[in-house]
């Protein structure tokens, strides 16, 4: 016996999704091409690298390795850096530490040493994670922030 109110959840008028899903609910629509836009740019990849104490995702790890080469520094000695570099908010502003940190594999907070790391490099992959950044000691008159 079969239900009168089995419906397909997508129907893209064929077996594929890779055809107009004009008939799917919006929001599922939505849903299955954000997925299908996240499977094409890797970020659905389970893929992590490591380096050091972390496993980084992919976009992280390249950035690590170019923040590396932009100081001139071994990519483990650079994250010696920025593991002790840390950058407190002044009074009023908030009670919060900014310092290196890693979730999932992505950076989301760092803070940069102009002392230590005397350049900052103006290529930023488009798919980091970074929620907080700070910066401490004196940028040196070639460096700009450009963020």
């Amino acid at each position: 016996m079969s239900n009168t109110n089995d419906k397909p959840i997508l129907s893209s008028g064929g077996s594929s999704l890779s055809g107009p899903l004009r008939a799917a609910n919006p929001i599922l629509r939505r849903m299955a091409e954000s997925m299908l836009r996240r499977a094409k740019s890797g970020d659905l990849s389970d893929e992590h690298i490591s380096l050091g104490n972390y496993q980084f995702r992919r976009p992280d790890y390249n950035q690590i390795l170019a923040w590396a080469k932009a100081v001139e520094m071994e990519p483990l000695e650079l994250l010696a850096v920025l593991e002790d570099t840390s950058w407190d908010l002044e009074e009023g502003w908030s009670l919060e530490t900014i310092e290196f940190q890693v979730e999932d594999g992505a950076i989301t907070n760092l803070a940069w040493d102009f002392d230590r790391l005397p350049v900052l490099p103006d290529t930023w992959a488009t798919d980091l994670r970074i929620r907080g950044f700070g910066c401490t000691g004196q940028p040196s008159t070639g460096s700009l922030l450009m963020l």
